[in-house]
């Protein structure tokens, strides 16, 4: 192989580094928007199931209420 097909040969190969590199960077972005976006997704649902369970509290409470006064 002579110097200059070396010489190609690194060049192609720093530039296929680079570009998986950039892929790389682009990849761990877009899985750090997809992680916020999970976790804001689960905190939403999260916050909703408390108001649920607060909402069937209060409804369990109620009837025990009414409940007792025809006891």
């Amino acid at each position: 192989m002579s110097s200059e097909g070396a010489d190609t040969g690194i060049k192609e190969f720093e530039a296929t580094l680079l570009r998986h590199y950039e892929l790389m960077k682009t990849f761990r972005g877009e899985m750090q928007t997809l992680k916020a976006e999970a976790v804001k997704n689960y905190e939403k649902t999260f916050a909703r199931i408390q108001g649920i369970s607060t909402k069937r509290v209060m409804v369990e409470n109620y009837f025990d209420e009414a409940t007792a006064n025809f006891e």
